[in-house]
């Protein structure tokens, strides 16, 4: 014998349901904004890449995301031929700190942070010093980290040797540019062990 099924909403008037669907809608709505949001702030180039995917599949067909990635790709070696050094600064730099951040540092952080001994427990729970910002240079990438409440630099001073372990990296420094920021200077490569070139100097005719 089947059984009868049971209405969850009876006796609900149907004004209380539909606010309450609303609701519902307006939270996975912004979560999900508030996740695009974070994600656009951290990666700006690979988001824009991918709604620019995205807007010409829709406008060209399948053949719109090959054209733009010709047309992207002819402009980017225009732009590095003609002016190198605006190209890698714009484009080249941010290119490469969104990368350093998706496959080197953020798949790390909390591990590092954990295992070196630079997160802090209470009552069980665990707080890790948070990834604010990674930025490259020329030598390295540059780290600005927000410290969890009760550290100071000198905790992240005593920990150099296991952050140069786990980012792999020649040394690490620290910095503080105002009070309660810190940033570590992850090189890669030692400035003085690049040579430089200096710039030819214009012979001056004797008058």
């Amino acid at each position: 014998m089947e059984r009868p099924g049971v209405n969850l909403v009876a006796g609900v008037p149907r004004s209380a349901v539909n606010a309450a669907g609303a609701v519902l809608m307006v939270f996975w709505v912004g979560t999900l904004a508030a996740l695009f949001g974070r994600l656009a702030w951290r990666y700006p180039l690979f988001c824009t890449g991918f709604i620019a995917l995205v807007v010409s599949v829709f406008w060209m067909g399948f053949w719109g995301p090959i054209n733009l990635m010709l047309i992207v790709g002819i402009l980017g070696l225009l732009w590095s031929a003609l002016h190198d050094r605006s190209y890698r600064f714009v484009i080249g730099r941010r290119l490469r700190s969104e990368i350093q951040r998706a496959t080197v540092y953020g798949p790390r952080w909390n591990k590092t942070m954990l295992f070196s001994g630079l997160a802090m427990q209470h009552k069980g729970r665990v707080f890790c010093p948070k990834l604010k910002s990674v930025r490259s240079t020329e030598f390295g990438d540059r780290i600005e980290v927000g410290m969890v409440v009760g550290q100071s630099p000198a905790d992240f001073e005593a920990r150099i040797p296991e952050l140069e372990t786990a980012f792999a990296a020649r040394s690490v420094r620290i910095w503080v540019p105002a009070p309660g920021r810190l940033v570590l200077d992850v090189v890669h490569i030692e400035p003085l062990a690049v040579p430089f070139v200096p710039p030819p100097i214009p012979e001056v005719p004797y008058v």
